[in-house]
């Protein structure tokens, strides 16, 4: 009895995996005619529209592709040669879902590439985003929203070398204290906005705060500073640094 119990939970669960797999290759298969349709429709769409229009877009990866800047700078470069910029947009991540209009943008934008050529379009950006940097030059890039790229700088070391703790300053081999500054470093090198948080662990060491945080704060302002760069520019953007205390 207790075997053919066994046998049925085993049949049973068969059967239900069974179906269940039945039903999501069902479900896929309404998901991938469904992205056909639409892909033919906006394909046939943009056959007929790139016979009297050139239009270009920004594809950017998903999820988290970045913002296209240079919109405003791009679209003006681009009018002279007839070529309209329709924007940019995000390809969905998730598989089977379809973007609004994807198709179309991929045609129209592939249609553009062999009339002009890819190294023009990709000539154009980079043209459009020196401009953005030019006409923007209080515009801070903010490493947890654009992708900058960060110039090697030893501040915490060089600090250190020059540094000597207050004479009665307790250290600690189990905790470390730590300062935090966040600033603003500009194409020039120059830090500026300088702002400081200090976390001393020991509390006595609390009457050393000032005399610590103004000797990082003028480090930081004499600091030789390269410029981060966005895209291989050099811009104005946010630095934070840690500096840890015994």
């Amino acid at each position: 009895m207790k075997k053919l119990s066994a046998l049925f939970l085993v049949f049973n669960s068969f059967f239900l995996h069974s179906q269940l797999d039945s039903l999501q290759k069902k479900r896929l298969e309404e998901i991938s005619k469904n992205f056909e349709k639409k892909c033919n429709a906006d394909k046939e769409k943009a056959l007929e529209d790139s016979k009297t229009k050139t239009i270009y877009y920004i594809n950017t990866p998903a999820p988290y592709g970045d913002n296209f800047l240079q919109e405003k700078e791009f679209s003006e470069i681009l009018k002279p040669f007839g070529i309209s910029f329709g924007g940019s947009w995000m390809e969905s991540d998730i598989a089977g879902f379809y973007s609004s209009n994807q198709c179309y943008k991929s045609f129209m934008t592939k249609s553009a590439e062999n009339r002009f050529g890819e190294h023009f379009f990709e000539e154009k950006i980079d043209e459009a985003l020196n401009l953005f940097i030019k006409n923007n030059p209080d515009k801070i890039f903010d490493y947890r929203i654009e992708r900058i790229k960060f110039s090697e700088n030893n501040f915490e070391i060089d600090f250190w070398k020059r540094f000597k703790l207050p004479k009665n300053y307790i250290k600690s081999n189990e905790i470390s204290s730590k300062v935090y500054a966040f600033f603003t470093i500009d194409k020039d090198g120059k830090a500026e906005n300088i702002d400081l948080e200090s976390d001393f662990k020991i509390k006595s060491n609390l009457e050393f705060e000032k005399q610590i945080l103004s000797a990082i704060k003028n480090k930081i302002i004499k600091y030789n500073w390269k410029p981060n760069t966005y895209k291989g520019l050099a811009v104005k953007s946010l630095q934070s640094i840690t500096i840890t205390f015994p």
